[in-house]
């Protein structure tokens, strides 16, 4: 919000690195928590059976304290690509950027943080999903083949009982 309402960043050095640094925390858990919520999907829907056993309270609290100490993990790269850099001559001011001076090191970045937040990520949940979708149309392709004779069987009877024109 600060850097909405003042041209220069007042926060100090400290607060520069760790603002972007809980920015990304955030991020970084968020698509964690989802990819695990579409990895817990999938184990239920897939594999109910082991599901009981495995998809317990103990698990999810794990899990959750797993993504979050990976999140904090994964956010580090922050620490290095943003600078607290000092600006003008006359008035001094200082602003709290991306470090546009070292090439390698944002780019090195911005594509870990693409890798990290959306290539894989994506790429997982639409794995876990596509199985999914996979496994609800083989076991709705067996029902349908288990249940597709029997109207034809039981019709006849039906209109037998209900009506004199088929008897």
């Amino acid at each position: 919000m600060a850097k909405l309402f003042s041209y220069t960043w007042t926060m100090g050095m400290f607060l520069c690195k760790f603002v972007h640094y809980m920015q990304n925390v955030s991020a970084i858990c968020s698509v964690l928590t989802l990819t695990a919520i579409s990895l817990e999907r999938y184990y239920a829907i897939v594999h109910p059976m082991k599901a009981k056993y495995t998809c317990t309270v103990g698990q999810a609290t794990k899990i959750v304290v797993c993504t979050w100490a990976a999140s904090f993990l994964l956010a580090v790269p922050i620490l290095f690509a943003q600078v607290h850099m000092g600006v003008g001559v006359r008035y001094r001011a200082f602003w709290c950027v991306r470090d546009w001076d070292n090439v390698e090191l944002w780019q090195f970045h911005e594509l870990y943080m693409l890798l990290l937040i959306l290539v894989l990520p994506t790429c997982v949940m639409a794995g876990a999903y596509a199985s999914i979708c996979w496994e609800i149309w083989k076991v709705m392709r067996r029902r349908y083949a288990m249940t597709c004779g029997r109207k034809g069987c039981i019709n006849p009877i039906v209109y037998g009982f209900m009506s004199k024109s088929f008897r």
